[in-house]
């Protein structure tokens, strides 16, 4: 609705009054969108959703108008109407991610995936987003497809905010049981008596159970044992516990190894 010159930068007389009034005339549609937008914010649906159809019959081509319905939509959890008025808005501006990203978000909520997967993937080759790459995730986690899943999680788990957390811990859900020392940190030594005590520490935000370590070491005879030592509690975040093996006494950190054997997220 703004005036464009033509590639010269001239334009007529006639010409700009036209552009000029048919932006004027725009000026209280896009004003009922900014007010609706503010409704938004404000948690208003009902308001959001009257000044979205305000500005829809002042300047009906304008896509955004439309989304701003979609947005009032979902706050009242109507996804079907959502969904169709973000198809609206795409039918008159095709190139703008977020209506595909708030189609593709509104189809995985519903779990229509085969179309929110289409719609996610177009909003991010146009502007990668972590909302886009964490709802892929959910749905390649449906799909049973976890190589798939961690990746898109490990994406959005990049970014600051709550998606971002939300994502980190889905990726570490589906991480930890296959690479739990990666999360988790181990440390093997001896107590006074030369027993061997182990320390777990969680420095993540995420607070975990089942936690267990494998111990390989050598007997009084010299031959080579292992074991499974279990923590039996709940290891919260950023805190710290220590398992009394039995084994030992030992002279050195040459007489066994230790590692995590497993650990899953406390729900």
């Amino acid at each position: 609705y703004a005036a464009k010159l033509p590639p010269g930068g001239e334009v007529g007389a006639e010409a700009f009054a036209a552009a000029m009034a048919a932006t004027m005339k725009a000026k209280p549609a896009f004003d009922a969108y900014e007010e609706g937008r503010k409704a938004i914010q404000a948690k208003q649906p009902d308001v959001a959703l009257a000044k979205a159809n305000e500005a829809i019959k002042l300047a009906p081509a304008e896509g955004a108008f439309y989304a701003l319905r979609g947005d009032a939509y979902q706050l009242q959890k109507n996804l079907p109407a959502a969904s169709q008025a973000y198809t609206e808005a795409i039918e008159r501006n095709g190139r703008y991610f977020n209506y595909y990203l708030q189609r593709g978000l509104v189809a995985e909520r519903q779990q229509q995936d085969a179309q929110a997967k289409t719609d996610l993937e177009m909003s991010a080759r146009m502007l990668p987003t972590d909302g886009a790459y964490y709802a892929l995730g959910n749905i390649a986690s449906r799909a049973k497809d976890i190589e798939a899943a961690k990746k898109y999680y490990g994406i959005a788990a990049t970014s600051e905010g709550e998606v971002g957390k939300a994502a980190g811990r889905k990726l570490m859900q589906l991480d930890l049981p296959q690479n739990p020392g990666k999360y988790i940190q181990t440390q093997a030594g001896l107590d006074s008596r030369g027993m061997l005590v182990v320390a777990l520490g969680n420095p993540t935000q995420v607070p975990v159970r089942e936690l267990s370590v494998a111990i390989q070491y050598l007997d009084a005879d010299g031959r080579r044992r292992e074991v499974v030592r279990k923590f039996g509690g709940v290891l919260g975040a950023n805190q710290q516990a220590r398992i009394e093996t039995g084994l030992g006494p030992f002279q050195s950190a040459e007489q066994f190894r230790v590692e995590l054997a497993s650990a899953r997220i406390a729900e």
